[in-house]
C-alpha cells in the first residue's frame, strides 16, 4: 500500500532546501563583500590635490625625460634644502618665487617641477 504524504513530511525538504539557498546566498553575499576594499577611492581622485588642474608626470615618463635630456628639472624647494640634494642638471626655484622667476624658463621646454 503506498504511503501518504502527510503534511510534516512534505514541509521539512521545502525547509531544508529554502535554507540552502539562503545560506548560499548569504555565503556568496559575504565572500563578495569581503573583497571590498576598506577605503574605496573617492569618485574624483584629484579632490585633495593640490593644483589638481596641472597635470601630473608619471615617475616613468620623468625618468624617461631626465635620461633622454627632454625635460627641464625645477626644483621648487628652499635652496638649502636644493643644496643638501637634488636631481643632477635640475634648476632650483623655490615655489614662492615661481610667478616672478618663471620666465627664466624657456617655455618650449618640457617643464618638470618637483618638490621631493
Amino acid at each position: 500500500m503506498p504511503r501518504k504524504n502527510t503534511p510534516n513530511n512534505s514541509i521539512i525538504p521545502l525547509f531544508l532546501i529554502g535554507g540552502g539557498v539562503i545560506l548560499i546566498f548569504g555565503l556568496l553575499i559575504w565572500q563578495l563583500l569581503g573583497q571590498v576594499p576598506a577605503a574605496a577611492p573617492a569618485s574624483n581622485t584629484n579632490a585633495n590635490i593640490p593644483y589638481a588642474n596641472i597635470q601630473r608626470v608619471s615617475l616613468v615618463n620623468a625618468k624617461a625625460a631626465l635620461d633622454g635630456k627632454t625635460a627641464v628639472f625645477v626644483d621648487v624647494r628652499d635652496l638649502d634644502i636644493y643644496k643638501t640634494n637634488h636631481i643632477n642638471g635640475a634648476v632650483n626655484i623655490p615655489l614662492g618665487e615661481i610667478e616672478t622667476r618663471y620666465r627664466e624658463l624657456d617655455s618650449k621646454q618640457w617643464i618638470i617641477l618637483y618638490c621631493t
